[in-house]
């Protein structure tokens, strides 16, 4: 089964002046509440179907470089955790990760001696700029307010 929507019934949503009237808002919410929680509505696009391909395809490439730093960031800590003779449950639990998990990549980054050893991470013909996976990459390893350091 598959809902048709309709010109008729679609509100203008998201770049009209009174696009925010169009959403049954909780009465007790202000202007700035409703504009605020806006994007997070469903209906945020509606009458702006000619830009809706450009904003899928914005919002993925923004997932895939997501993707891409915690695909390095997750096998940096796992390096870290082993560097300073973690067991593979140990690091497990420091990085609230699924052991499995970790045992594939202790696996792909360990020597024959045991130690792990370092590689390269960022993919060859990425479509993401260097200077923003390490930059990015170098804020996430800075100490903040919200570490132990």
């Amino acid at each position: 089964m598959s809902i048709v929507f309709s010109a008729d019934i679609v509100p203008d949503v998201g770049h009209q002046n009174d696009w925010n009237e169009a959403i049954s808002w909780h009465p007790g919410l202000t202007s700035q509440q409703r504009a605020d929680r806006a994007p997070f509505q469903s209906a945020f696009g509606a009458g702006k179907a000619d830009i809706a391909a450009r904003a899928l395809k914005l919002a993925k490439r923004n997932a895939d470089l997501g993707s891409l730093l915690f695909n390095i960031v997750e096998e940096q800590a796992v390096w870290a955790c082993l560097a300073e003779g973690m067991t593979i449950r140990a690091t497990a639990d420091h990085l609230a990760m699924n052991k499995s998990q970790v045992g594939r990549i202790a696996k792909r980054i360990k020597r024959r001696d045991g130690t792990p050893d370092s590689r390269a991470l960022f993919p060859a013909g990425s479509r993401h700029s260097r200077n923003d996976v390490r930059n990015q990459i170098r804020d996430f390893w800075s100490p903040g307010p919200n570490t132990n350091q």
